[in-house]
């Protein structure tokens, strides 16, 4: 997890190859799940491949719905600003900082239209409360959850009225 939120990632997800267990393979094909950091470019990234491979017969190519990378947010912008604000009031001793999260997210479309996204989880949880989310046993204690709701509140009404 921590990997991927400090660096581009890559995870092979389907490989092909062969035809029987006992023939050579002519032909072999990998796919890889990149994940990119905001403002990381795909082509620098197939372009270092290139170098580590050194192989003229080993082709990379994007997946025709690859998409675009998105732009990081800003974290000057007067939301931003409210959040880190409200985040030390709500949570003494707390620092809000930006993080690459390690999950689908439509951050990264807003992003692209040039909307300023931030995702926020204000929720207070312990390692065990973390290691459930996305279990059957998934659940946050209450406590946690006004805590979250309340910090929420408090961002939108305070930003919204110095507009």
């Amino acid at each position: 997890m921590w990997n991927s939120m400090l660096r581009d990632s890559i995870a092979p997800t389907m490989l092909q190859a062969g035809v029987r267990v006992n023939v050579i393979p002519s032909e072999a094909a990998a796919n890889l799940n990149v994940r990119l950091l905001p403002g990381h470019s795909i082509d620098e990234l197939i372009g270092q491949f290139g170098k580590i491979v050194n192989d003229p017969q080993i082709r990379f190519q994007l997946a025709p719905d690859a998409g675009e990378n998105a732009p990081p947010s800003d974290i000057a912008t007067p939301l931003y600003k409210t959040i880190e604000r409200i985040a030390s009031q709500d949570f003494p001793g707390a620092v809000a900082l930006p993080m690459m999260g390690t999950t689908q997210t439509d951050s990264a479309s807003l992003r692209l239209h040039k909307v300023q996204a931030y995702g926020l989880d204000p929720f207070p949880l312990t390692e065990s409360d973390s290691a459930r989310r996305h279990a059957d046993e998934e659940r946050i204690p209450l406590d946690s959850f006004h805590k979250g709701v309340a910090f929420l509140y408090h961002v939108v009404s305070d930003f919204a009225s110095s507009k």
